[in-house]
């Protein structure tokens, strides 16, 4: 877990998120090969997969083509490589309105960074300068 700091930007991408991005690939990975249902698939991207990015998409700003990955790998795992059988926003939604409440990615991420608004209101420590551009470029 951790988060590696430095100098070079596409270091530090390539450290905290790819990196990432390739643990929840191999996870995932590992339970392909099982006869798991669509309910199944879409614990296991829960509970093991999402669980790999949370921490880097908590501290960093990632880039939409690394969320668009992750999101493709996790649609990838659930529909096992194939087309899709119901449509997204129904896959995202919640299980009284038909959906298997699988995380949506981008929206994860978004919370993660919102969350700090709330962490500084309880904290009231002077917020960055980087805090500030960040939620400037959110809105």
């Amino acid at each position: 877990m951790g988060i590696h700091i430095s100098y070079n930007k596409a270091g530090i991408e390539r450290k905290n998120v790819n990196q990432k991005i390739e643990n929840l690939n191999a996870k995932l990975g590992t339970w392909r090969s099982r006869q798991l249902s669509i309910f199944g698939h879409s614990l296991i991207v829960k509970s093991l997969g999402i669980s790999q990015i949370v921490h880097s998409a908590a501290v960093l700003d990632i880039h939409k083509d690394y969320i668009a990955k992750t999101q493709s790998s996790i649609l990838k795992f659930i529909w096992k490589e194939k087309q899709d059988k119901i449509k997204r926003e129904v896959l995202y939604q919640d299980y009284e309105r038909g959906g298997l409440r699988v995380t949506h990615v981008k929206t994860l991420c978004k919370a993660l960074h919102l969350a700090w608004i709330q962490r500084k209101r309880i904290y009231p420590v002077e917020i960055s300068c980087n805090y500030k551009v960040k939620l400037v470029k959110f809105f």
